[in-house]
């Protein structure tokens, strides 16, 4: 009887030892379960926290629909004008005269000549001269009937007939043949005939004609015994 009732106390005993084992394993479970839940629900937030930081960046970065609207009409208006610009800087082909060619044909010793020679020069027909006169003293005569213009002026380099005067210019005045036709009345026939002009280069101190100042630029007919000045020069050129 004795030993029956020893052996229920010990049963008895390890059946609490096995419950309190239970309990403290049932503890640690629940405690690691509940450690684990809160890891994730702190996960959980930590993100939600980060996610609505980040969602707080970008609404405050967003601008506006109408800033967009502007800074994307800024771009296309940007991203269109520059091509009209580039467009603009571009030089577009020229086919009009630049006058350079004309230059390098009217240019003797490399010095462009102010006029050019009209379509109607002519060689003349007879031996024109004139005779220089400074004051009472006769100089030689120029024979102007070996060329279809002869020019007067400073500038030795293109000048065929030079006048050293300080009030002439480089390229004073050019004396011109030019063929003149017309036709005659009584026999229907043409004639023609060279005829010398005088035509004045734009000069400081003009050019004289019988003592009368020529226009510039304007071809004025030589006749015999006309008499020519250039500029305060007192040499005289009689026809």
């Amino acid at each position: 009887g004795i030993n029956a009732e020893y052996m229920g106390i010990l049963f008895q005993h390890r059946i609490e030892k096995m419950d309190r084992k239970k309990d403290k394993k049932d503890e640690k479970h629940s405690s690691k379960h509940k450690k684990r839940i809160k890891s994730r629900s702190q996960s959980r937030s930590r993100s939600r926290n980060r996610s609505r930081s980040r969602s707080n960046e970008n609404q405050e970065r967003k601008p506006r629909p109408v800033d967009v609207f502007c800074d994307m009409a800024s771009v296309t208006s940007k991203q269109i004008d520059k091509p009209k610009e580039e467009k603009k800087k571009k030089e577009e082909p020229n086919f009009e005269p630049s006058g350079i060619l004309a230059a390098e044909r009217n240019t003797v010793n490399d010095v462009v000549l102010k006029f050019t020679q009209p379509l109607d020069a002519q060689m003349p027909y007879c031996f024109w001269r004139i005779y220089c006169y400074k004051g009472e003293t006769e100089l030689p005569f120029l024979e102007m009937h070996k060329q279809t213009c002869y020019l007067f002026g400073r500038d030795r380099k293109v000048a065929d007939i030079p006048i050293d005067h300080v009030s002439c210019s480089g390229q004073h005045a050019v004396w011109q043949y030019r063929e003149l036709s017309w036709k005659d009345e009584e026999t229907g026939e043409i004639d023609s005939d060279v005829i010398p002009y005088i035509l004045d280069l734009e000069s400081k101190n003009g050019t004289f004609l019988n003592g009368v100042k020529l226009e510039p630029a304007r071809y004025y007919e030589i006749k015999d015994k006309g008499l020519i000045k250039f500029g305060l020069s007192t040499r005289d050129y009689v026809v």
